[in-house]
C-alpha cells in the first residue's frame, strides 16, 4: 500500500477523468458508463467485505 494513499486515490480520480474525456462519450454512453462502473464497484467492495469477514 502507498505511503499516501491521499495521493494515490487523487491520482486515480485523475487518470480516469482523462480516460473518460478521451472516451467522447455522449450523455447516454456517459450514464451507461456510469451505471455500469457502480455496480461493478459494488460486486467488488462486497467481495472484498466477504474476504475481510472471513479472515476474522
Amino acid at each position: 500500500m502507498p505511503d499516501d494513499l491521499t495521493a494515490t486515490l487523487n491520482a486515480g480520480v485523475y487518470i480516469l477523468l482523462y480516460l473518460i474525456g478521451e472516451a467522447d462519450f455522449d450523455r447516454a454512453g456517459l450514464e451507461q458508463f456510469i451505471e455500469e462502473v457502480t455496480a461493478y464497484t459494488e460486486q467488488w467492495l462486497a467481495a472484498r467485505r466477504s474476504e475481510a469477514a472471513a479472515q476474522r
